[in-house]
């Protein structure tokens, strides 16, 4: 589904997780990764809404064109109110794990 439809479908009380490369993009690039999401919560870790301890991961497959990522759902914040937040906070863990990076020769010289 294009972004900007999906922005229009999220409910209200929902959020869309976007992360974004941030490289030289005066060359060609690629870069693979995984991308681990993790949602804390009272009595251990779990994703979303579930009980239970639960890690989500994602991969990433980014290029010069192409240089963001967008989680496939979305974050409903009225589901993680309480009991199960910790102090009254949402406290979302994103790691990104660096899989493969490759990098060309710099398109242009910057230094001028």
């Amino acid at each position: 589904m294009p972004h900007e439809n999906r922005r229009a479908a999220l409910p209200k009380d929902s959020a869309e997780i976007v992360l974004r490369c941030d490289t030289s993009h005066n060359r060609r690039w690629k870069c693979e990764a995984e991308v681990e999401i993790t949602l804390r919560r009272h009595g251990g870790y779990g994703f979303f809404v579930s009980d239970y301890t639960y890690v989500h991961k994602f991969p990433f497959s980014a290029n010069e064109t192409d240089f963001e990522w967008r989680d496939n759902s979305s974050i409903s914040w009225k589901t993680l109110a309480k009991p199960n937040a910790i102090d009254d906070k949402i406290i979302v863990d994103i790691k990104n794990r660096i899989i493969h990076l490759e990098k060309g020769a710099p398109i242009a010289d910057t230094a001028k």
